[in-house]
């Protein structure tokens, strides 16, 4: 992380609460991004 140094960064996926708070912790912003439709794909 320290050679791309984000201003922000968008969660899509994954343990958001654990990953908001590592990004925290490292001074970055973070937020976790609701994707519309995202889990209907694995019912097809």
């Amino acid at each position: 992380m320290d050679e791309l140094r984000p201003g922000e960064l968008w969660i899509t996926h994954g343990r958001e609460e654990a990953l908001t708070r590592w990004s925290q912790l490292h001074g970055v912003e973070a937020r976790a991004l609701a994707l519309v439709g995202y889990e209907d794909e694995d019912a097809e």
